[in-house]
């Protein structure tokens, strides 16, 4: 298992698998900017959810819907765990 599901694994231990997650709670992560609809904080919700599991997981619909917004969430979720994730980019050639 890699080092970071590790530290989510040991980071997550002892807290309830149920919670969920509100408007408030992004505003007390210091996510003012964004208002989530109900849809996408169930969309945060499932994607916090894998995260406990340990499974991964595609987020995937519609053009428009707000995943850029669920996924700035889901970071910022892991942030305040206390983890740092970095995401690296690579471009493809052709």
């Amino acid at each position: 298992m890699s080092k970071f599901l590790e530290e989510i694994r040991s980071s997550l231990a002892g807290k309830k698998k149920t919670s969920v997650v509100v408007q408030e709670d992004l505003q007390k992560w210091g996510l003012r900017g964004i208002q989530l609809r109900g849809y996408q904080l169930d969309g945060v919700q499932w994607l916090i959810q894998n995260l406990q599991n340990q499974q991964g997981c595609i987020l995937g619909d519609e053009m428009g819907l707000g995943k850029t917004c669920q996924v700035r969430v889901i970071h910022t979720f892991i942030r305040e765990l206390g983890l740092t994730l970095n995401i690296t980019y690579k471009e493809i050639k052709k």
